[in-house]
């Protein structure tokens, strides 16, 4: 039995506060000791001691879904953004107690649109000249998809959706690409049978 006292919200906090002061936030891994024997800690982590891996953020303290997202963030984001990034999370942090569940599921309903929004503006600019028929079809599925989640209608449904249109492009794909292969290989002027 620990004689430790469970760490509060404001606890966690004020944690967080003193790693982000102290330069202490790292990328790329969870909790590491310096030369100077100063505790590193990623941006989760710096939350408490006890916090090793996003199933260990207590639910009190954020939405498991954004425990999650934070690790992904923290390690992706360039490192001269490390700071800016810890510090804009523990000002929301000390903020974000107020909302309740409603707010939360708006927020990440917002994040996946705004994620699938974004995937689709970075995929546009790598598409060839002419488009490919099937980049139709694929912005279609994801702006049915956004649509199900602005209207909340059935997700499933719009995964359904999604799904069939993305297997039914990679399958067009694959058959333009035989045909491709086929075609290099028959002589110019080959004649029907």
């Amino acid at each position: 039995m620990s004689d430790r006292k469970p760490l509060t919200r404001a606890d966690r906090i004020t944690l967080a506060m003193q790693a982000h002061s102290e330069h202490r936030i790292i990328q790329h891994n969870w909790r590491v000791q310096d030369n100077q024997g100063r505790v590193l800690v990623c941006a989760l982590a710096a939350f408490g001691p006890d916090i090793n891996s996003a199933k260990h953020c207590p639910a009190d303290l954020m939405p498991q879904w954004v425990a999650e997202l934070i690790p992904a963030i923290d390690d992706g984001i360039a490192a001269n953004q490390v700071q800016w990034f810890s510090g804009e999370l523990i000002t929301r942090a000390r903020k974000w107690h107020v909302l309740d569940d409603a707010a939360w599921e708006r927020i990440r309903t917002g994040f996946m649109i705004a994620g699938i929004k974004q995937a689709i503006a970075a995929a546009s600019k790598a598409q060839p000249d002419p488009v490919p028929e099937y980049w139709q079809q694929v912005t279609t599925a994801c702006n049915n998809v956004i649509e199900a989640l602005q209207s909340g209608k059935d997700l499933a449904a719009a995964r359904a959706a999604a799904w069939a249109a993305e297997t039914a492009a990679a399958w067009k794909e694959i058959a333009v690409t035989l045909f491709a292969l086929i075609d290099a290989e028959l002589p110019a002027e080959n004649v029907d049978a």
